[in-house]
């Protein structure tokens, strides 16, 4: 975050108590800080929002996330532009957030950094996390897809998958009480998309995958993955059946429209906010993450890696791992990359 930026956010929602003295009436942004701040951050919902979308009904659905989580509340105050950054985001998608829908949630997560031989807290975060059904609303708007699903394989449910030139999934789900259907019974995850044409792509992780990668996020031990594992679950399969599809989506929104990659939908995608909530074209200094401080030999190394990869199951580990340290243009070109090695690998297009 720029620091000039956020110096001005925190003279806005500090500035109020400094004015406040002796027996004068506490002002509205004292006495209903979180309110005050939705208020603020109103006209540019309805610019980012799409028309099917009211910024009425966006704001008090937020403030309800923020006065029902006390850890999200005490981060937006903390970090209003982390917070209003994270519902530009969810509002550009046209996601509402919360668990209402499960279109997206706002995640609180410490910020880290290492002085020293130590690694401390430095502040708090918010981030944008979309979720199973957001992604499934994003596909359909794209056009490009008839149906599109994710399905989670307990023990004991008659499950196969036969690989080679003709993929397929065998999967019985089974209900007559012999199959425990609770989080720690998934034994794996799939996510099939039809094109439209009939073509069919599919992918299948196992729990260990999804636990390897939910380990790897900053927001693991709180939020959905702890209170909806089985629909995160489906959404890193799907996410990572998105790398194989050539699917994009154009955002309609009431001050412009734009054109994202499904590939990267929810990561940072420019949207830089001023002290009153008003959006900045641009993009920020010092991005939250680890992505902040990449550097062109990072990805090339990244690449390189992904290069030295004999098989696809190689492949797919080594960029696992490297996604998570990039963001916005620079995870495109991760994916780019991705799907040429891919091609490379298996000698037909992704």
């Amino acid at each position: 975050m720029n620091p000039a930026l956020k110096t001005a956010v925190r003279q806005q929602t500090t500035g109020a108590d400094n004015l406040s003295g002796g027996n004068a009436p506490a002002p509205a942004a004292t006495r209903d800080p979180l309110g005050h701040m939705m208020e603020k951050l109103k006209p540019s919902l309805a610019l980012a929002l799409p028309s099917t979308m009211n910024p009425e009904r966006v704001s008090r659905v937020a403030l309800t996330e923020l006065r029902t989580n006390p850890k999200l509340a005490e981060a937006a105050q903390s970090n209003p532009a982390s917070f209003m950054g994270a519902m530009l985001k969810a509002s550009a998608l046209g996601l509402e957030i919360g668990n209402g829908l499960g279109h997206a949630y706002l995640v609180p997560y410490d910020k880290r950094e290492k002085r020293g031989n130590q690694w401390v807290t430095v502040g708090t975060e918010i981030q944008l996390i979309i979720g199973y059904r957001g992604m499934i609303d994003l596909s359909r708007r794209s056009g490009q897809i008839e149906s599109l699903y994710a399905v989670e394989v307990y023990a004991n449910e008659p499950f196969e998958v036969t690989l080679g030139l003709s993929n397929d999934i065998q999967h019985k789900r089974v209900f007559n009480g012999s199959v425990s259907m609770s989080p720690e019974s998934v034994i794996a995850v799939y996510a099939v998309a039809k094109l439209k044409g009939g073509e069919v792509q599919f992918d299948v992780m196992t729990k260990a995958q999804i636990e390897a990668i939910r380990s790897r996020s900053k927001a693991s031990a709180n939020g959905p993955w702890v209170t909806d594992w089985v629909e995160m679950a489906k959404k890193t399969v799907l996410r990572r059946l998105f790398k194989m599809l050539p699917v994009s989506i154009e955002m309609k929104t009431n001050k412009d429209s734009r054109t994202l990659s499904l590939d990267v939908a929810g990561d940072d995608d420019g949207l830089v906010i001023d002290q009153n909530g008003a959006i900045i074209s641009g993009d920020v200094s010092g991005q939250q993450g680890s992505a902040a401080t990449d550097t062109p030999s990072q990805i090339e190394g990244a690449v390189k890696a992904m290069e030295e990869a004999t098989t696809v199951e190689a492949l797919d580990e080594v960029y696992i791992r490297a996604e998570v340290d990039f963001d916005g243009a620079k995870l495109e070109t991760l994916v780019r990359e991705y799907r040429r090695i891919k091609a490379n690998l298996t000698g037909s297009l992704v």
